[in-house]
């Protein structure tokens, strides 16, 4: 179950309507009925536990507005400096996944997992490297 409007801003709600145009929320509110809405999307939150969640609608408005505008040229920076870093690494974890069967720890106990992940970074370590050999004519 989401929680009601009381009226007063949250701190994320704050933050995302402090960076949003105020004439894009209140065009989107202008061009579309959320009645219709609110019933469908009150109905994914039907937990009784746990803490609050927004109003789906609220958060289907900041959905739209967001993805009429575009990144900014910090952002796009930011995002092509990460996406860098996080191809190395998913690489890794891919191949150690899909080709070194390590999606889960297949073992009880710590020591037993450690070695068994000790020993899929040296089998990594190894293809790679055999790789980076085959690919320069050495093999």
């Amino acid at each position: 179950m989401f929680k009601k409007n009381s009226g007063q801003l949250t701190i994320g709600e704050h933050l995302i309507y402090q960076n949003l145009p105020e004439d894009i929320l209140a065009r989107i509110n202008k061009l579309i009925d959320w009645k219709p809405f609110e019933k469908i999307l009150g109905s994914l939150h039907p937990a009784k536990v746990g803490r609050k969640a927004y109003n789906p609608v609220m958060m289907l408005k900041i959905l739209i507005a967001r993805r009429n505008r575009g990144l900014s040229s910090r952002q796009k920076r930011r995002n092509r400096i990460l996406s860098r870093v996080r191809a190395k690494v998913e690489r890794v974890f891919g191949i150690f996944s899909l080709h070194l069967n390590r999606a889960r720890a297949r073992y009880v106990g710590l020591k037993a997992n450690e070695i068994h992940l000790f020993l899929t970074c040296f089998t990594y370590n190894m293809l790679n490297l055999y790789w980076r050999l085959r690919r320069t004519g050495v093999f």
